[in-house]
């Protein structure tokens, strides 16, 4: 979690607020292509989590996917904050 630069960030308790709207950000006629890059392969780690731990971030993930090609450096902040919510459940254990 280093490479994203939250190593000491503190944990939040959703994934993504329930005000949030994704679709109101402005996105940009020519994207920067590292912070499309960053997006990407953060949300590219998305599933692998999504599919074997944390079901309940399955919304999160397909909103996100949506600026694969187009984020902004907005769009990469609330990616960052399911690394952030991840920091506050990796304690859990999973329970049959």
């Amino acid at each position: 979690m280093d490479k994203y630069s939250i190593e000491n960030a503190n944990a939040c308790k959703l994934p993504i607020n329930l005000g949030s709207d994704l679709n109101s950000l402005p996105v940009l006629d020519t994207p920067d292509k590292i912070v499309v890059h960053a997006h990407t392969a953060l949300i590219g780690k998305l599933p692998h989590i999504v599919i074997n731990t944390v079901p309940q971030l399955r919304h999160s993930m397909s909103s996100f996917a949506r600026y694969m090609s187009k984020a902004t450096p907005a769009h990469l902040t609330y990616a960052k904050m399911v690394l952030r919510y991840l920091i506050g459940i990796k304690k859990r254990q999973l329970t049959w």
